[in-house]
């Protein structure tokens, strides 16, 4: 019909881990654009921007947030992410 339908297209594939929030940093979180999302733990890797998206089990997330650290060869970024919803629908 015309429209527009934005597409999940991958650049480059990470290994990652999932890191916990406590109680405190949920609550913390409540009314912001924190609330509802994951940290991921990657190695670091210069190619990560917050304008990309991420997608794990077939589900798109954005990237609210990356905390980069580059000190050393074995550093670690931690990656913010959340369920990305186009027009109101699972992405």
């Amino acid at each position: 019909m015309g429209i527009p339908m934005p597409t999940f297209v991958s650049q480059f594939k990470l290994h990652y881990a999932r890191v916990s929030q406590t109680i405190s940093q949920k609550y913390e979180a409540l009314g912001t654009d924190f609330e509802n999302t994951q940290i991921l733990a990657v190695r670091h890797d210069k190619r990560l921007t917050d304008k990309l998206a991420v997608q794990i089990d077939g589900k798109v997330y954005s990237i609210v947030d990356l905390s980069v650290r580059d000190d050393t060869y074995l550093s670690y970024d931690l990656v913010t992410i959340k369920r990305y919803k186009a027009g109101g629908q699972d992405g």
